[in-house]
């Protein structure tokens, strides 16, 4: 199985409408999807807050804007 990671925070549009985006996708019934609040941990703050959101498989990171297109085609790897 799958398993995305959506590095996010709270009061984040963008973020909202990635996970909105995310949510919309057929294609991804059933695969785990772990959101994870930046402002929570320094580092990841330091590592992503100006790239928010950004979506993570394995090693392979897609950060925002994404629309769908963009998202279809980094979900194929």
């Amino acid at each position: 199985m799958q398993h995305l990671i959506l590095y996010s925070t709270s009061h984040c549009s963008l973020c909202d409408q990635a996970l909105e985006l995310l949510f919309s996708m057929p294609g991804l019934a059933g695969v785990q999807l772990e959101v994870v609040d930046v402002a929570d941990d320094d580092n990841l703050l330091e590592r992503y807050g100006e790239n928010i959101p950004v979506l993570r498989i394995g090693e392979r990171e897609l950060p925002a804007p994404f629309g769908p297109d963009e998202l279809a085609r980094f979900l194929m790897g």
